[in-house]
């Protein structure tokens, strides 16, 4: 079925002289120059490159010890194959990476309407049909009645969702907040090893600082560790919500790697 073109994301690339279409909004510097709704920013003063779901597909992929390790061999290794694709994604900015790499997720031009002269013979498209139209008449009435005849059988139904024919299709629809929620919570979770999950949940929400992390963690004093960090049920809840979003966040990166994103079994 064709792709009609208001169902899409486009953007000019002076590079290839060509529309790119992409099903999901692609990461941009300015306006987004499309008429359909953009996506809802992931977290608050996002630039406009960081609200796509390509920006998190580099985002994950670069957490992905794996794929780093294929990175800094030149290309060798496990990952090899994807990086014959994606390159290195921890040489330069998200910007220089996206310039040369978007053609990986752009839907290909929808074939061109054909003229058939008297007795030439085309190979038909797999999904089309042929039409005789007159010369002899207004063009008006001409691509009224074109219209009439293509009605319901180039528009796909409303409940029916677009099937991309990207190289990467991108896994799910996604939900950019959610996304950023994951992979901010994992990446503190590496880089503060020590610190247990609750504390994670209250600083990622604005409710303690770093300095009294360190002083919850210095004190053995329970009743002073209570009015840091709440009570025993509170603490065990937010536990639960910081390592439910450390797993979605780990199956993502781990899929990256498989060029699926993204992707998750289990919450």
């Amino acid at each position: 079925m064709a792709l009609k073109e208001d169902k899409l994301f486009s953007i000019e690339d002076p590079k290839a002289s060509k529309r790119r279409f992409f099903l999901y909004a692609p990461p941009l510097k300015g306006a987004r120059p499309s008429k359909r709704k953009p996506p809802k920013a992931p977290f608050k003063g996002a630039k406009p490159w960081q609200v796509s779901v390509f920006y998190y597909w580099w985002e994950y992929l670069r957490r992905h010890e794996g794929y780093a390790e294929t990175c800094r061999d030149g290309g060798k290794g496990e990952y090899e194959k994807l990086y014959l694709d994606f390159g290195n994604v921890h040489e330069g900015s998200f910007w220089d990476w996206w310039r040369t790499h978007q053609q990986l997720f752009d839907e290909p031009l929808p074939p061109p309407i054909r003229v058939i002269a008297k007795g030439e013979q085309l190979e038909p498209y797999r999904n089309g049909i042929t039409i005789e139209v007159s010369l002899d008449q207004r063009l008006s009435l001409t691509i009224r009645q074109v219209q009439r005849l293509l009605a319901g059988k180039v528009v796909p139904p409303r409940n029916e969702k677009l099937a991309s024919k990207a190289r990467y299709p991108v896994y799910t629809n996604p939900v950019l907040a959610s996304l950023h929620k994951c992979l901010v919570t994992w990446d503190l979770h590496k880089a503060h090893p020590t610190w247990t999950l609750f504390l994670i949940h209250d600083y990622l929400n604005g409710k303690i600082t770093e300095e009294g992390i360190d002083r919850y963690l210095s004190t053995k004093d329970l009743k002073g560790r209570a009015a840091i960090a709440g009570s025993s049920d509170s603490r065990i809840t937010k536990s639960m919500a910081v390592r439910r979003d450390i797993r979605i966040a780990e199956q993502y990166i781990e899929n990256v790697g498989k060029g699926e994103f993204p992707k998750r079994s289990t919450r």
